[in-house]
């Protein structure tokens, strides 16, 4: 039985890594997509709703390119 539980958290936690793996390459791939609009003078306002971010996200991304 404890093996199964041991399993069961390894399983667990190996899913979790995967999803936050997944979620973090978004991330980058939706961040260079807004460096690309902010390199063409798109407001910030415009690629957050584009891209389903916040502005505060587009303008770290803006300080970042710096």
């Amino acid at each position: 039985m404890y093996m199964n539980e041991s399993l069961r958290d390894l399983v667990s936690k190996r899913e979790q890594m995967a999803y936050e793996t997944a979620q973090r390459e978004q991330y980058e791939k939706q961040a260079k997509i807004a460096q690309k609009m902010l390199a063409d003078h798109m407001p910030a306002k415009k690629i957050a709703e584009l891209l389903d971010m916040t502005v505060e996200e587009i303008e770290r991304i803006r300080k970042s390119e710096r």
